[in-house]
């Protein structure tokens, strides 16, 4: 797996990745996190595929960790 590089987001560490001809973006927050692949085919460029994780893209991303921390606690035991 290839690192191409991070977004700056103060609410959750972003990483970018390319590995089997998958453009991969990772989100990680606490002990959570979300992985999505897409195929490098359905872009022209990775600068394409980084102008598609746009503000839109992130916020709905970091707003569904809510429901995963929620989920995560009642399995832990957490309040």
């Amino acid at each position: 797996m290839r690192t191409l590089g991070q977004i700056s987001h103060p609410e959750a560490t972003i990483s970018i990745f390319s590995w089997n001809g998958k453009f991969i973006v990772k989100f990680e927050r606490g002990l959570l996190e979300q992985v999505y692949k897409f195929e490098h085919l359905d872009f022209e460029s990775e600068a394409e595929f980084r102008a598609k994780i746009d503000s839109e893209f992130i916020a709905s991303v970091v707003g569904a960790f809510s429901g995963m921390h929620e989920t995560h606690s009642k399995l832990a035991g957490e309040s």
